[in-house]
């Protein structure tokens, strides 16, 4: 059993729902607007903090202009959670489909042999 390629052998439906689940992040992305980076000019071992309210204000909207990125990084990650999981599934209840028909075959087989062995036709 091959799971490569398993994209292209994908339904149309949650192969197009992928599809719009990236172009949606991708353009949210791209179109979210600004971001910036801080540059205070204290060294890198002061960790005290902003030393003034001015400072803090320039911070918090710095930071606040980065919630999109925040955002669509959590997105992404749980979009992949769920992706990951619906394979999953997906690969199990094939698994067990094949367990099955392997029971199956083996029981007809089983039977067969069972009517061979006592002199019956085979069905």
């Amino acid at each position: 059993m091959s799971y490569i390629g398993q994209f292209g052998n994908m339904p149309h439906s949650p192969r197009l729902f992928i599809v719009v689940l990236v172009f949606t992040i991708m353009s949210g992305l791209l179109m979210s607007g600004d971001a910036y980076a801080l540059d205070s000019g204290r060294g890198s071992g002061d960790l005290a903090g902003p030393s003034s309210p001015q400072q803090q204000d320039v911070d918090s909207s710095a930071a606040e202009a980065n919630l999109p990125y925040l955002f669509a990084v959590f997105i992404i990650t749980w979009a992949g959670f769920f992706g990951y999981v619906f394979v999953m599934v997906r690969r199990r209840r094939e698994m067990q489909r094949e367990i099955e028909a392997l029971r199956a075959s083996l029981a007809d087989k089983g039977h067969l042999s069972k009517q061979r062995e006592q002199g019956s036709p085979a069905e």
